[in-house]
């Protein structure tokens, strides 16, 4: 550990990154992250990754939406998770978006999908433009969430729906425009006619049951 600290500070901020998908893990993310904090350290990539993850915490903690937004933006300045953390980038993005910035927030998913686009890296491509379309679905614009949502699925490898945020947003979006049929035909090919799993956004599944 000694040997490469800046090694070491990212490996932990990897760490800290696949611990918010675990709920087992959460006491130790929330440890930790009260522990580090904001404070910099030997690596500027385990820094803002770091910030990327305090961001969300400030979201998932109804903290106020300028503690999140200062979270996100510091994370984000300098493209730094752009070139070495895209999934820490998309994190910190995705904070950005849901306390009340989706058009800013949209701008860092637009220069997330050139990065991918110009490394021929499809699948990213694919998750980026469906971000793009979470962005638009929290604006309201319908239209867009579908062309963005749709292009995404058209570009993901195999034949699934993609993400479960996409079928969520999807749906969100044909519902909003009273396309009852295409939205039945959606859950049926994602798979969520039976019962859903944690990861699935449950609320636009079971609305598009009901209705």
């Amino acid at each position: 550990r000694d040997a490469d600290p800046e090694a070491s500070e990212q490996l932990e901020a990897h760490a800290l990154h696949s611990a918010y998908h675990d709920p087992a893990l959460h006491p130790y993310r929330e440890r930790r992250l009260q522990e580090l904090s904001d404070r910099r350290g030997v690596s500027e990539v385990a820094y803002r990754m770091r910030l990327a993850e305090l961001a969300v915490r400030s979201l998932a903690r109804a903290d106020s939406a300028q503690a999140t937004i200062a979270l996100a933006e510091r994370a984000l300045a300098g493209g730094v998770l752009l070139s070495s953390a895209i999934e820490s980038h998309a994190t910190a993005t995705l904070a950005l978006a849901y306390a009340g910035q989706p058009r800013a927030a949209r701008v860092h998913f637009h220069d997330a999908s050139d990065h991918a686009r110009r490394r021929g890296q499809v699948a990213l491509l694919a998750l980026e433009l469906g971000l793009q379309g979470e962005t638009h679905r929290l604006e309201g614009d319908v239209i867009a969430v579908e062309t963005a949502v749709r292009t995404a699925m058209e570009l993901m490898p195999g034949a699934g729906i993609g993400p479960p945020f996409m079928a969520a947003a999807l749906l969100d979006s044909l519902l909003a425009q009273d396309e009852l049929a295409a939205a039945e035909s959606e859950l049926r090919r994602a798979g969520l006619t039976g019962e859903l799993s944690m990861g699935i956004p449950t609320s636009s599944s079971l609305f598009a049951r009901g209705r």
